[in-house]
Parts: C-alpha cells; structure tokens; sequence
C-alpha cells in the first residue's frame, strides 16, 4: 500500500500543477473540473476516502495520504478504482507479457516503430518532391 500511495501522491502534485497552467489559460473553460486519478489499489482508496486518521505507520506515510486527501476534498482530483488489469501505467511499472504490453499499447495510442519508419519513409518522399519542385520553380524563374 505504500508503494501505492506514494505514486499517487506524486501523480496527485503533477495533476495539481497542471490544473493551475489550465487555470492560467485563457482559452479554458472555467472552473476546471477536478482530474480523474485511477488507482489499482483499493484500500489506498479506502484510506484516502476515510476521515479516520488510525493508520500506524510512517510520518512519511501519514504526509503522504494528508496531501491526497486535502486535493480530493479541494475537488483538485477525484480517486477511481480501475482493475489492474485495465491499468495502462503497468507496462511502465513493472514487467508484463508480450500480449498485456501489446493491449496497453494500443489503448495509449502507441504505434509500432514499423509504422513510424514508414511515416519518415512517406514524410521524405514528399520533402524531396517538395524540394525538386521549388527548385524546378526557382530555375525556370531565373531563366526567364
């Protein structure tokens, strides 16, 4: 649970500086709603939902879940449960199978370096067209 609850601390004072450059934006609709942190980890979420303060454990610990539960109650984030599972930090995290890493990557929006080698593959051929066309254009320009 504490390996857990330090990540989530450390995510929660990201989204917190984020939703302030969002807030300093004049293109962003006011107020900001609150951003959605997904945890694996249920009773982190139990702790953090709790008003109770009966955990023994570190003042290290203790910091950590005050900070969480002072940017939930400020409506800076809101805590939900996602199946680990259905957890895209995995891959970042720890090691997993070929078929979880390929599931994660596709639902992030990853391609597969094959497809960016084609990209730059398409993306040359148009910039030497491009370039032969301009300098076709310059010379017969010149030459009249």
């Amino acid at each position: 649970m504490e390996a857990e609850l330090t990540a989530l601390d450390t995510a929660t004072v990201e989204a917190e500086w984020l939703r302030d450059l969002l807030m300093d934006l004049p293109i962003v609709e006011k107020p900001v709603p609150a951003i959605l942190m997904n945890c694996d980890n249920q009773t982190v979420i139990i702790k953090v939902n709790s008003s109770k303060d009966n955990m023994k454990s570190s003042r290290h610990v203790k910091r950590r879940l005050k900070s969480v539960r002072k940017l939930r109650n400020s409506g800076v984030i809101t805590l939900d449960y996602i199946q680990t599972a259905r957890n895209l930090a995995d891959p970042f995290t720890k090691g997993l199978s070929r078929n979880m890493i390929d599931n994660a990557s596709k639902e992030m929006g990853l391609r597969p370096i094959a497809f960016l080698k084609e990209l730059t593959f398409v993306s040359l051929t148009v910039g030497r067209s491009l370039w032969r066309f301009w300098v076709n254009l310059l010379g017969s320009l010149l030459k009249t």
